[in-house]
């Protein structure tokens, strides 16, 4: 099984959501890592704030639904029943 060596990009969605999944399916691209290599930040009360981690994947609530082709930035949320569309970059909190 081959394994990732350093630099290589993975893209992976990692959801523990209670009541449902995000629906991940074709084309879509979730990036964990900035490509400067800083650590993410996230939105809290209005506020840009470290995570302290440089790799970091998309928060997403209940019913969000993600279109063919988006591509998620790190550290974005996705609020409850947030929708995108196809071939679509989010960039910001939605």
């Amino acid at each position: 099984m081959p394994t990732a060596g350093e630099g290589t990009r993975i893209r992976l969605l990692f959801a523990a959501l209670p009541k449902s999944m995000l629906p991940v399916g074709a084309g879509k691209g979730v990036s964990n890592r900035r490509r400067d290599g800083a650590d993410i930040e996230v939105t809290v009360k209005g506020e840009r704030v470290s995570t302290g981690r440089q790799r970091f994947g998309v928060v997403a609530g209940d019913g969000a639904e993600t279109e063919i082709g988006t591509n998620l930035t790190p550290g974005l949320k996705l609020t409850t029943g947030a929708k995108t569309q196809p071939g679509e970059t989010v960039e910001q909190d939605r």
